[in-house]
């Protein structure tokens, strides 16, 4: 019965000891769980923090957020295994009452042989029972004041509880009080595709894209709620150019905006390139890929290329002609049929024909359906310039084209004409035949030729030479049957010319030309004779004259060579070219 009795109570002081032991382990636990919490949070609150001050600076893109959250969770997970989850440990009762041991030195290893030999002795053990028996007895009672879970304190946790404590009771507040900032950032980091942005004092209105026309002055204005400085920034880039800073300021002279907004304007006096453009004003932050915003400058539209059709006159008896050019010069009475082509779509056009100090002929040009093309028929009368003004399709601009063309008009000129024979007056009988040689000249063509004549400074009097249409003819004209009445001893003298007229149907009808008169003195037999005579002799003595004029320049040529063989010798002819 003794020996039971020792039995069950060292059965029980054995269940004892494991509780204790369990109780140290599980509170080694706790502290670990707790210990490797507070790193967890510490690091969190460090990570969220760097989260929002790299992202609330530099405003990262989608991808860069993606990488920054993976490297957030990698982290995390260090902290997680390194300071928790790799340091918590099996029960494992050696171990505990190693620990145990380490705490109060003063049992010299007697729970740890206790743990070891506190089961069955294997089989062919030399060791005692008795002694193994009183073993486990004395440790049993030096064990049982003792408290096993004194190895873990948990005052060595109370800084970096406490640190944690601080650290999440002032992210919460920061939380709370930056509400939307917190809200931002979760939506940013978590959603990669949403880009809202973080609050600031300064909010300004979506901007808007304007168009304008070439040449025109352009007010940019940006719209801002909340802290309103005195002054902004606003950025813009030219097409092929640079972004450039120009001073935005607050419109104090102008009511407010919608809603109470202030207004920020800034007012390009001509713009001539389209650009691009953003504005930053307080501490708003602009994101120049999507806040920028367009200011199209619509250029007037140019005529390209111009193909004006010449249809001439009928009388002129010319072909059409087509000719590639805006300044002209056309005959009195051609038509233009003009085809215009332009840079840029119309929706309507016209020509103003006239100097600039007379009110301009509108004539409004037919418009292809792209928009393209422009047509116009013209005919003028006398020279002039033109200009045009258009109505530019997509936004319904108009433009005013102050650049001047010119169709220069070239009047019908009338015909000239000439007697070539007789080359100058000259005396006849009744029975002479007049020969005259003439030539008329138009430009556009001849359509009648006449003579003109009359005796003694009576009435004119006409003789229609038929089938005349210009260029050199000949005329016989036997006078007799024309001739008035005539005795001898009378004076009779005829005074005659060309009288041609050209095509030209314009007003004042056709053009009339006449050349130099000629005088025919109509004489008897016997004084004919004599200034026949005369005219003979006269030709004569010009004919001795010649020849007179001929013997002394023979003389000074012989003269001139005899001087020349006197000093240089025989003369030899010189090589002809």
């Amino acid at each position: 019965m003794t020996q039971l009795a020792g039995q069950l109570e060292g059965a029980g002081d054995g269940r004892m000891i494991e509780r204790k032991l369990r109780r140290a382990w599980h509170k080694e636990r706790r502290y670990i769980h707790l210990r490797g919490l507070c790193h967890l949070l510490l690091w969190l609150v460090a990570l969220v923090a760097v989260d929002f001050l790299v992202d609330w600076l530099f405003h990262m893109p989608g991808w860069w957020r993606v990488t920054l959250l993976a490297a957030n969770i990698i982290i995390l997970l260090w902290v997680l295994l390194g300071h928790w989850l790799l340091r918590l440990r099996r029960y494992d009762p050696v171990r505990v009452a190693l620990q145990v041991e380490r705490r109060h030195p003063e049992l010299r290893s007697l729970l740890v042989s206790y743990v070891q030999l506190r089961g069955e002795l294997p089989p062919g053990s030399q060791a005692s029972p008795q002694l193994i028996e009183a073993m486990r007895k004395q440790a049993f009672e030096r064990t049982a004041p003792l408290d096993f879970r004194e190895i873990v304190s948990y005052g060595e946790l109370r800084r970096i509880l406490l640190v944690s404590l601080c650290v999440v009771a002032f992210s919460g507040a920061i939380s709370l009080r930056w509400e939307e900032y917190v809200r931002v950032l979760v939506a940013r980091m978590f959603n990669p595709s949403l880009d809202i942005r973080y609050p600031t004092r300064t909010r300004v209105e979506p901007l808007r894209d304007i168009v304008v026309r070439q040449g025109d002055p352009v007010t940019i204005e940006a719209y801002v709620r909340g802290m309103a400085p005195s002054e902004g920034t606003l950025f813009v880039k030219p097409d092929d150019g640079e972004w450039e800073r120009l001073p935005l300021t607050l419109a104090h002279h102008r009511e407010p905006g919608p809603a109470g907004l202030k207004v920020y304007s800034y007012t390009l006096n001509s713009v001539i390139r389209s650009f691009d453009y953003y504005v930053k004003v307080g501490d708003s932050r602009p994101d120049r890929r999507r806040d920028k915003r367009r200011v199209t400058v619509v250029p007037p539209p140019v005529v390209e290329s111009a193909r004006a059709t010449l249809t001439f006159p009928q009388y002129m008896n010319r072909q059409p002609r087509t000719l590639e050019t805006l300044n002209i010069e056309v005959p009195e009475g051609t038509s233009i049929r003009w085809e215009f082509a332009l840079s840029s779509q119309v929706a309507s056009g016209r020509m103003l024909l006239g100097d600039r100090d007379e009110p301009p002929r509108v004539v409004n040009l037919e418009i292809s359906p792209d928009g393209r093309l422009a047509w116009a028929d013209v005919t003028v009368d006398k020279s002039t310039s033109y200009r045009f003004e258009w109505k530019e399709r997509q936004h319904g601009f108009d433009f005013p084209d102050d650049s001047r063309h010119y169709i220069q008009v070239i009047p019908d000129a009338p015909p000239e004409a000439e007697i070539i024979w007789p080359p100058s007056d000259e005396k006849a009988t009744v029975q002479k035949t007049l020969t005259i040689d003439f030539r008329a000249t138009d430009d556009y063509g001849i359509s009648k030729a006449r003579i003109i004549y009359q005796f003694n400074d009576g009435p004119e009097k006409t003789r229609e030479l038929p089938g005349y249409t210009g260029g050199t003819a000949r005329h016989v004209w036997k006078l007799r049957p024309d001739l008035p009445e005539f005795k001898d001893g009378d004076l009779l003298v005829m005074t005659y010319c060309i009288e041609v007229e050209d095509n030209y149907p314009g007003p004042g009808g056709p053009h009339r030309s006449r050349s130099g008169t000629r005088t025919l003195q109509i004489v008897s037999i016997a004084e004919y004779r004599q200034y026949m005579l005369e005219r003979i002799a006269r030709l004569i003595e010009e004919i001795k004259g010649v020849r007179d004029s001929e013997q002394k320049s023979k003389e000074e040529v012989e003269t001139l060579k005899k001087e020349y063989e006197s000093l240089f010798g025989p003369m030899t002819q010189p090589a002809q070219p």
